[in-house]
């Protein structure tokens, strides 16, 4: 009998419809998918909330940056270094 391989989507998937059901216990499920009881309850959330799409890996890039600089700061120190490029350390383009 051949070995079944089954995508880590369709994983989410079942384990959702599972802890979806009435009565079900989450902490066994998620012993028995070897996922952390936070882990199973964020599936359940996103599942509710977006259906098969919120199953998707998320990016964990960061939604904004509080110390970025703004552009035109930015584009005017560039234009700066580059009409004195003496000027500060040494300026690679």
């Amino acid at each position: 009998m051949p070995f079944t391989t089954r995508s880590i989507m369709s994983q989410r998937i079942e384990f959702c419809l599972l802890a979806s059901k009435p009565g079900s216990n989450i902490s066994d499920l998620c012993r028995r998918y070897e996922i952390s009881r936070r882990t199973g309850y964020k599936w359940l959330k996103r599942y509710n909330e977006k259906g098969n799409k919120g199953l998707l890996d998320h990016s964990k890039r960061p939604y904004n940056f509080p110390n970025k600089t703004c552009t035109e700061i930015e584009e005017y120190v560039i234009k700066l270094r580059k009409n004195d490029p003496e000027w500060g350390s040494v300026y690679i383009n």
